[in-house]
C-alpha cells in the first residue's frame, strides 16, 4: 500500500513538472495554449504558457512584450509573492508608450501593494530608485499616488513628485508625437488614422496647436476607408482633439460622422453621449 502511494506521489511529481516545464517551439504556440486557460480564466495555469511567450518574444518587440506582461498581471496577482508583479509593472512603467496606461496600472498596483501590506517595502525600493535616477518613471508613478493617496502626511511631497512625473510625461510624449510623425505617411491607406495618433500624442505633451496642425495633416491626406470601424475611431478621435482645444462646432461634426458609420449602437451611445455633453456646455 505503502509503495503503490509513493508510486503515484512520483507520478504526480512528474506530470505537474512536465505541465511547468514545457517548452514551445514558437511564439504563436505559446500565446495559443495562454489564451485557453486566459478564456477559462484560469490565471495560474496561463502563467507558464505567457511565460514562455515573453521569452520568444524580441527584446526590442516593445509593444508585444508589454501586452505580455500587460496580461501577466492576472497571473502573478495570485502569487504568494510580490517580486513578479514587480517586474512586469516595472517593465510597463520603462517601456509602454502609453501614458493613461502607465497611470492605470500604477494606480492598480500601490492598491496591490497596500492591500498585501507592502506600502512599506514600496517606499524604501522606489525611494532608492529615485536616488539612482530622478527620472525612474515607476518611482516618480507610485511614490506619487502612495504619498497623495495612503500616506497623505507627506502629501507635499507627493505633489512635488507627481509634477515631476509630468514633465518626464510630457519628454516622452513629445519624444511619442515625433516618432509617429516620421512614419505617419508612410502608407496612404492609414495616413489620416496615423496622423490623428499624432495628434493625440501632441495632446498628451500639452502642444495644441501641433495637435491642430496633425489634425489638418489628418484630414488633408486620402481618408481612413479600410472599414466602417477603423472610420468611426479615426473621426471619433479627431472629434477628441478638437473639444479638447475647444473647438465644439468642430467637435461635433467630427462626432457626427463618426456616429454614421458606427456598426452597432452600443458604439454609437458614447458617441451621442459626448455630442449631448458639448451641446450642453456653455460657449
Amino acid at each position: 500500500m505503502r509503495r503503490n502511494i509513493l508510486i503515484a506521489n512520483v507520478l504526480l511529481g512528474l506530470t505537474v513538472s512536465c505541465c511547468f516545464g514545457q517548452e514551445y517551439k514558437t511564439l504563436r504556440e505559446a500565446r495559443a495554449e495562454a489564451a485557453k486557460h486566459l478564456q477559462a480564466r484560469n490565471y495560474a495555469a496561463a502563467q507558464a504558457p505567457l511565460e514562455a511567450a515573453l521569452k520568444l518574444t524580441p527584446e526590442d518587440d516593445l509593444k508585444q512584450r508589454v501586452e505580455l506582461y500587460r496580461t501577466l498581471m492576472q497571473s502573478y496577482r495570485i502569487l504568494n509573492e510580490v517580486d513578479k508583479m514587480v517586474e512586469a509593472v516595472e517593465y510597463i512603467q520603462a517601456n509602454s508608450d502609453g501614458q493613461a496606461e502607465r497611470s492605470i496600472i500604477a494606480t492598480d498596483f500601490v492598491s496591490f501593494l497596500h492591500q498585501r501590506g507592502k506600502t512599506d517595502f514600496a517606499v524604501t525600493r522606489y525611494e532608492a530608485k529615485l536616488k539612482e535616477n530622478a527620472k525612474d518613471p515607476t518611482a516618480l508613478a507610485v511614490l506619487s499616488t502612495i504619498y497623495q493617496r495612503v500616506l497623505r502626511e507627506k502629501k507635499e511631497r507627493g505633489q512635488m513628485l507627481a509634477g515631476e512625473l509630468k514633465t518626464l510625461n510630457r519628454e516622452r510624449a513629445i519624444a511619442k508625437a515625433e516618432r509617429l510623425e516620421k512614419a505617419a505617411d508612410a502608407d496612404a491607406r492609414t495616413a489620416a488614422s496615423n496622423w490623428k495618433d499624432v495628434a493625440k500624442t501632441w495632446l498628451e505633451a500639452d502642444d495644441k496647436q501641433k495637435a491642430l496642425k496633425a489634425v489638418e495633416k489628418s484630414l488633408k491626406v486620402p481618408p481612413e476607408a479600410r472599414n466602417d470601424l477603423l472610420v468611426m475611431y479615426w473621426r471619433d478621435g479627431l472629434g477628441d482633439v478638437y473639444a479638447e482645444v475647444g473647438d465644439a462646432a468642430k467637435a461635433i461634426e467630427q462626432y457626427e460622422q463618426a456616429v454614421a458609420k458606427a456598426p452597432s449602437e452600443p458604439l454609437k451611445k458614447p458617441l451621442r453621449d459626448k455630442i449631448e455633453k458639448l451641446k450642453k456646455s456653455p460657449k
